[in-house]
């Protein structure tokens, strides 16, 4: 099985789902991201499962959660956790950094959003992924 890697990006939607959440109803902002990590985890288990979006980037494919989409990467021995998004979003447009036929980097996304060494060491272990890509 190949690891899981969840990249800084897809961390900070993490949150960010959880905080829009917890506005309302903490208890319900906490199950739900466990669903979607639940989801993520299914998604390390069967990659090729998952609809692919070489639409948006070669390479990359998508689980959905509700509203909610796991965009991933296969990348060898790895599975890149890039994006958690809401599917109403303007998809092209908040991916438009990336271009056709480009293997995207883990460095890609390493600017865009930033996690605390607290919040990175819950995903691991709440996850069971051997790292956090920082």
């Amino acid at each position: 099985m190949p690891k899981l890697v969840i990249l800084p990006a897809a961390q900070a939607d993490l949150i960010d789902i959880g905080d829009f959440i917890a506005l309302d109803n903490p208890p319900r902002a906490a199950s739900f991201v466990a669903e979607i990590e639940a989801k993520i985890r299914e998604v390390g288990e069967r990659p090729g499962s998952f609809q692919k979006r070489d639409d948006l980037h070669k390479g990359l494919r998508h689980a959905r959660h509700g509203r909610y989409l796991i965009f991933f990467i296969e990348t060898g021995d790895e599975v890149q956790i890039v994006r958690v998004m809401e599917g109403s979003r303007d998809l092209p447009r908040v991916l438009k950094f990336l271009t056709p036929g480009h293997k995207l980097p883990s460095t890609a996304w390493q600017n865009i959003g930033g996690v605390f060494p607290a919040t990175q060491a819950f995903l691991c272990c709440s996850l069971g992924v051997s790292r956090v890509s920082m």
